[in-house]
């Protein structure tokens, strides 16, 4: 491979400054991503006795358990497979080294796609909160698991523009021939 080859370098490769800061925050996106969820999202108190701690792998056990096939699908889909799935092609388009052709333009294009169906997640998890608020009878806390799984998402977005910029930014730069 010629060094000239911009084509056939890695974005991690053809960016050294910028490539710690992505590959660091794509580790630390997936430590808060399953930090947030096998981590409690929020105690749910009824009648003020009956403490329940939820986390989405609990939250998905209980759906499976009670036969609510259809929501632990979609959650599961949603909150935990297209996630990781985001978090793998991150990092696979930020330090893979293959021609920037058709299969990589497909990939990015994914990743741009699963970045916009991650925040279902956000929403489920507002919907999930607001549904337990309106009980009068039920009280509810909330814990770092949320919170890690809501940075998870976001340093994905931020991740994604990043990635988005440098490919759009290199794919204008013209290798000179020596």
């Amino acid at each position: 491979m010629n060094e000239n080859d911009v084509s056939l370098q890695s974005l991690a490769k053809n960016n050294p400054l910028t490539s710690f800061w992505i590959n660091s925050s794509v580790i630390l996106a997936s430590v808060l991503f399953l930090t947030g969820i096998f981590t409690p999202l929020m105690t749910v108190t009824k009648f003020y006795i009956f403490d329940d701690e939820i986390s989405i792998i609990s939250g998905l056990g209980t759906m499976f358990e009670k036969g609510e096939y259809l929501l632990f699908f979609v959650i599961g889909i949603f909150s935990i497979i297209i996630p990781i799935i985001k978090l793998v092609l991150l990092a696979v388009i930020w330090n893979s080294s293959f021609p920037k052709g058709e299969i990589w333009q497909k990939n990015l294009h994914r990743m741009s796609k699963y970045g916009k169906w991650s925040m279902l997640d956000v929403f489920v998890v507002s919907v999930f909160f607001v549904a337990i608020k309106l009980g009068m009878v039920m009280q509810v806390e909330l814990h770092m698991g949320l919170y890690a799984f809501c940075a998870s998402i976001i340093m994905s977005m931020i991740i994604t523009t990043r990635i988005i910029y440098a490919v759009n930014y290199e794919e204008n730069i013209k290798p000179v021939d020596n």
